[in-house]
């Protein structure tokens, strides 16, 4: 097993598929790193946390099936992401408080299968703590991508919360909750 040190691609949280294209395309060019082995136990504990977002090449990394130690809820589709909640425990079907959710999405480019796999808490998602690849400037990909990408967020942002002017967008237009709803950052920006 190859003994590079593992890192996360990229602290954040992946919104949408173009946020996951994006890393995805950072890390061909070579400006992210792919995650290129599977995690140790001691890596998982580690580097596994809010925002952590892991890019890797199915077949390089020799990663067939995503593990991380911990015990998820049954998956569901969402927008071609699968979304999985935290559990307690591996006897109960009940999340944790403020546990993680695992957001996954699989994208191939020129043959190749790549998956991006997103850590975040709710609450860090929908209160703006973690950046989001479409709303940064910094990443380097090409120009007509990024263009696109910042001009549909922005439309996302300034139409999507129009629609509900007397009343804040709630978690819910971002994740479906097992918690409840948080206000969104973007409704005080506006």
């Amino acid at each position: 097993m190859n003994d590079v040190e593992a890192h996360p691609t990229y602290i954040g949280y992946i919104g949408s598929v173009e946020d996951a294209n994006l890393l995805l395309d950072a890390c061909i060019q070579g400006s992210l790193r792919q995650l290129s082995r599977r995690l140790r136990a001691d890596e998982q504990e580690d580097l596994i946390k809010s925002g952590s977002t892991f890019v890797y090449n199915e077949a390089l990394s020799n990663i067939k099936r995503w593990t991380d130690g911990r015990s998820w809820s049954p998956r569901y589709n969402l927008d071609g992401f699968r979304i999985y909640h935290e559990l307690q425990n591996k006897t109960t079907s009940i999340p944790t408080e403020e546990g993680l959710v695992r957001k996954m999405i699989n994208l191939s480019r020129a043959g190749a299968s790549y998956w991006v796999v997103c850590y975040f808490t709710q609450h860090d998602a929908c209160s703006g703590f973690l950046p989001v690849p479409s709303l940064q400037g910094h990443l380097e990909v090409p120009f007509t991508r990024t263009t696109n990408t910042q001009l549909r967020s922005l439309w996302k942002m300034l139409f999507g919360c129009m629609t509900h002017a007397t009343t804040p967008p709630t978690a819910s237009h971002v994740i479906p909750s097992l918690h409840g709803n948080f206000s969104l950052s973007i409704w005080r920006i506006l």
